[in-house]
């Protein structure tokens, strides 16, 4: 088999650049004053927790839940606020997973 020079990849380190480019772009987007690259982003955090949820490794999203309806009640207009509770909540999640990213 030729290898081509391209490195092989681990599970984990793919989970994590999925995980983690959502947040990613989302911040970038609000910091920087671009409204399309943190919708991006969102969605790249949406497409997360859906693939979550419908893979099983999350049964019931209380904890994203959570996160995207405080943000909700103290952001204006709301959805930004679920944007960016979802965002957030996924950040932690990419956190979360460094320990085993290096361990790998």
């Amino acid at each position: 088999m030729v290898r081509l020079g391209i490195k092989q990849t681990k599970d984990i380190e793919v989970f994590f650049a999925v995980t983690a480019i959502g947040p990613t772009l989302a911040a970038a987007g609000y910091f920087g004053g671009l409204g399309w690259l943190f919708w991006i982003g969102a969605a790249f955090c949406a497409f997360n927790l859906f693939m979550n949820v419908a893979s099983g490794a999350m049964k019931f999203p209380l904890i994203p839940g959570i996160f995207m309806f405080a943000f909700a009640m103290n952001w204006t207009p709301w959805f930004l606020g679920v944007a960016a509770g979802l965002a957030l909540y996924t950040a932690l999640e990419a956190v979360s997973e460094i320990p085993a990213l290096l361990k790998a």
